[in-house]
């Protein structure tokens, strides 16, 4: 009997070695799975220490291509005081020069659009302007309704708004956010021809010029 109880002792130590094993082995996966997740390419400088966690250091980009809707596009991120050729050059791009640069533009081709899910590619065209040849605003439009889908993610980011304005007799929506030195504006429609559009504006405060001297876009 007590050799039977030995014998069942062992066969048991090696059950929980195994099983040990396996855990380390699951873990080890996990571990080099995350390791292996892509990350998005970087245009612009490292993040500093003194930026606040909440504060967006820029704006994702992804390619994306209409008349290829299946195609995952290639993701780049795009950060404040970048300069022209610096993007031009992350981006792939030849005329993106001067103070203004049309990165994308709704429906009407390939190019970088403003990466808010992959199930949206495609919806937010992007304009980026400089200061100075550094990046300071990105002009982000899209169509009205689209509205209802960034306000309560940018109302959960980044909390109470610093300014709100309702205009229901013009179906008009406006919220602003301070958030370190990046103000955030988000509007639900500009009219643009017959079309009907919202815009988000990021804009880094810093490297922003004064006022008078401040480009303008098309529709503004």
């Amino acid at each position: 009997m007590k050799k039977q109880s030995h014998t069942s002792g062992r066969f048991v130590l090696l059950i929980i070695m195994y099983a040990g094993l396996l855990a380390v082995g699951a873990l080890g996966s996990t571990m080099m799975a995350a390791a292996s997740t892509p990350v998005p390419e970087s245009a612009g400088g490292a993040q500093t220490d003194t930026q606040r966690a909440a504060e967006p250091t820029g704006l994702e980009l992804r390619w994306y291509d209409p008349f290829h809707p299946g195609s995952v596009g290639r993701i780049v991120k795009a950060e404040w005081g970048v300069s022209p050729e610096s993007l031009s050059q992350a981006l792939g791009l030849s005329d993106c020069k001067g103070k203004v640069c049309f990165l994308s533009e709704l429906a009407t081709g390939p190019g970088w659009f403003a990466n808010f899910g992959e199930q949206l590619a495609g919806s937010f065209p992007v304009t980026v302007l400089f200061a100075n040849d550094a990046l300071y605003l990105f002009e982000v439009s899209f169509l009205s309704g689209h509205f209802d889908f960034l306000e309560p993610k940018l109302a959960e980011a980044y909390g109470q708004t610093s300014f709100a304005r309702s205009s229901p007799d013009r179906d008009q929506e406006i919220r602003e956010w301070q958030v370190g030195d990046v103000n955030l504006r988000l509007q639900k429609r500009w009219h643009m021809g017959s079309q009907e559009r919202g815009s988000l504006t990021l804009r880094r405060i810093s490297l922003s010029p004064d006022a008078p001297e401040s480009p303008k876009l098309p529709f503004q």
